[in-house]
């Protein structure tokens, strides 16, 4: 049984095979950006921010992994993630963002094995 960040990593690379081949340098751009957005800003600003483009094509696949994982996937069934967000209590959002955080780095890494 692979561990939490086994299953984050395999994921990522998952997610980014499905990247096309022209949309791979703006989606790597705002992948390794993404982390260090979420520490700074928070999930929630960072989410209303990443709305474009690939930017969103990320904020899916980051919504995407939060709504497989048991612990938070109840939270984030219905409606907007924005509003899904809005609605957690502090302790949940910070569970969320951290979880966020951690994914989104192995999105940030996954892409760094495409070649330039």
């Amino acid at each position: 049984m692979a561990n939490l960040d086994q299953e984050r990593a395999l994921k990522a690379y998952e997610t980014i095979d499905g990247v096309a081949e022209g949309d791979r340098k703006e989606f790597k751009s705002a992948a390794k950006k993404l982390p260090a957005i979420i520490q700074g800003c928070g999930l929630l600003q960072t989410f209303a921010f990443y709305q474009k483009e690939q930017k969103r094509v990320i904020r899916d696949k980051v919504t995407s992994w939060l709504r497989e994982r048991p612990e938070f996937g109840q939270d984030f069934q219905n409606g907007d993630i924005i509003q899904n967000l809005a609605g957690l209590s502090r302790e949940k959002y910070r569970m969320v963002r951290a979880e966020a955080i951690e994914y989104a780095t192995w999105l940030k890494r996954a892409t760094d094995s495409w070649p330039e």
